[in-house]
């Protein structure tokens, strides 16, 4: 069924054969279509007839909610609609009509503007100025002048032989301008990204202190995200270890695409190796279409085992499409394990 109709009975007939007032322009349509507006009669407060234009939306049969969670759609839309036709470019637009989404609170919504700008921006020449990471992090509760170092980002400009920084460290100058826990560092370290910083750090005790100063090529946020992931990948892992005294392993899922998978079954016996079982995490997942792959290696029966002459690997191991996991295994999933996520960890 397609969920389409047509409107081509002229505004005048509809109200004479419905005896109701028609306000609105009814021009006839050829293709309508389920989320556009459409003409339907009602009965008003005072048991009147009244013909009014509606957002059309099906609840399929299967849904959990028929309810649609308790949210007045057509009230949604009304209340957004003034300001999505106020908006005056596309990130505006955009911006709006996500807000408007995000109160819906339905599964797989969103909303990207691909549209002209209304009002062009010229592109600079050259390079595109960018906020460079340190590869530090700044312990929170410092009190005293300039930022304390909490920890080093693994293989970032701070970890290397000639720029290294140490954790108590403190930095109270970047390119000369003194800061503190009130300092703006976005505008200070927004600039061209192939340049090097001058950093003034300072440690020790008061009657003993040390000064000295580091020059060193800032990193991206991306990159400074990917190396703590990878740390927070081993911390974890090295968590687990400890909890179950040697018996348990531990992965996580990042993305439920063929990287994520391909990285998966690699680590899969490096990491499950000796253990009783396994932890697959896929919190913080947001989602792809691997579950079918994932699963294919963690429910694989086994209907045969065979040696061949000589020893070596036997049928069905030299023609299994994936590797296979027959141990006990638990799944972690939070809020944030989306769509794909969501269906594997169930």
């Amino acid at each position: 069924m397609c969920g389409r109709f047509t409107l081509r009975t002229p505004a005048y007939k509809l109200a004479e054969a419905f005896s109701v007032e028609v306000r609105a322009n009814l021009a006839a349509r050829y293709n309508i279509a389920p989320s556009q507006d459409i003409a339907a009669l009602r009965v008003d407060a005072d048991n009147d007839r009244e013909l009014v234009m509606l957002r059309w939306g099906l609840v399929p049969g299967w849904a959990k909610d028929p309810a649609m969670g308790n949210r007045n759609w057509n009230a949604v839309r009304k209340k957004y609609g003034p300001m999505a036709a106020a908006s005056t470019d596309g990130y505006t637009l955009g911006l709006v009509i996500n807000l408007m989404l995000g109160e819906l609170n339905g599964s797989h919504l969103g909303f990207s503007y691909r549209g002209p700008e209304i009002t062009p921006t010229a592109p600079k020449p050259g390079w595109t100025d960018t906020t460079a990471h340190l590869g530090v992090r700044f312990t929170a509760n410092h009190k005293g002048p300039g930022l304390k170092v909490r920890d080093i980002i693994p293989k970032g400009p701070a970890d290397r032989e000639a720029t290294r920084i140490k954790p108590n460290e403190i930095i109270t100058h970047i390119d000369g301008k003194k800061i503190g826990s009130e300092s703006d560092l976005t505008s200070i370290l927004t600039g061209r990204p192939d340049r090097d910083i001058i950093l003034k750090l300072q440690s020790g005790t008061r009657r003993k202190k040390q000064v000295r100063e580091v020059t060193l090529r800032p990193t991206s946020y991306s990159y400074a995200r990917s190396r703590l992931y990878e740390k927070w990948i081993r911390d974890t892992r090295h968590a687990v270890e400890k909890s179950s005294e040697g018996k348990l392993g531990y992965m996580h899922i990042a993305g439920m695409n063929m990287t994520s998978f391909f990285r998966f079954e690699e680590e899969l016996y490096s990491v499950g190796t000796g253990k009783d079982g396994i932890i697959i995490d896929v919190r913080e997942n947001g989602g792809g279409s691997t579950t079918d792959h994932l699963l294919t290696i963690l429910t694989q029966p086994r209907h045969a085992i065979t040696v061949p002459r000589g020893g070596g690997r036997g049928y069905p191991q030299d023609r299994k499409v994936y590797a296979s996991w027959h141990k006990p295994i638990v799944v972690l999933c939070n809020q944030n394990s989306y769509s794909n996520a969501e269906i594997f960890s169930h």
